[in-house]
């Protein structure tokens, strides 16, 4: 992409003949084209690790829990969600009582 851009502003846009050099000099052009191809690399995998982590996500239902507003107020804030196979509420409930919480909530979905 960035090979034809310069391509493009030298042939078409731009042409200037210097010292009898051929338009389409490849040389020169190598170093801007090598870190155009590294800045796509990294916004790709930027992007890719977005796209994978399901991100951004703008709404999620522990929005509704009345104490979530405690997420703000510096205080550390646990969500477990249940859609492990393994999951079992009444354990989970008891695991998490015996840490002394400010408030354990069931949110629905």
């Amino acid at each position: 992409m960035t090979y034809g851009l310069i391509l493009w502003s030298v042939l078409v846009d731009y042409p200037v003949d210097v010292g009898g050099r051929p338009l389409h000099a490849w040389g020169p052009f190598a170093v801007l084209a090598f870190e155009g191809g590294i800045l796509g690399a990294a916004l790709a995998g930027f992007a890719g690790l977005l796209w994978a982590n399901g991100m951004p996500e703008y709404y999620h239902p522990v929005f509704n829990a009345p104490s979530f507003t405690y997420a703000k107020g510096g205080r550390f804030w646990l969500l477990v969600e249940a859609g492990d196979p393994a999951f079992d509420p009444a354990r989970t409930r008891r695991e998490l009582d015996a840490t002394d919480p400010a408030a354990v909530e069931e949110v629905a979905p």
